[in-house]
């Protein structure tokens, strides 16, 4: 598909995946540390902070996503009322010649 059909994603949609990513890398650091004996200062790290930074990656996630539904809302709905217009102006018939020139006789 050439670069021109592909739509391009919003910088809010790449924000939205930045925090996810986040939150997946956390998730995976608690279970890591919580099995390994030798990462004491991050255990203790996440058993003190370890559910204020989940919570604060989920806020983000959950605002960024409101984001990013209001934007793709918007652009799709700019995009119906771009179609509609361009379908609206395909449909007007054009005016007939022979019309126009047997009113011009009488």
């Amino acid at each position: 598909m050439s670069e021109t059909g592909r739509k391009r994603r919003s910088r809010w949609t790449d924000a939205l995946l930045t925090v996810c990513g986040l939150f997946v890398l956390t998730v995976l650091l608690i279970v890591a540390t919580a099995f390994n004996p030798k990462a004491v200062l991050m255990a203790r790290f996440f058993d003190r902070h370890g559910l204020t930074v989940l919570a604060v990656e989920v806020g983000a996630i959950l605002i960024v996503a409101i984001i990013v539904l209001a934007v793709e809302r918007r652009e799709s709905r700019q995009r119906a009322l771009e179609q509609a217009a361009a379908s609206s102006e395909a449909d007007v018939p054009e005016p007939d010649s022979r019309a126009s020139s047997a009113v011009d006789d009488r």
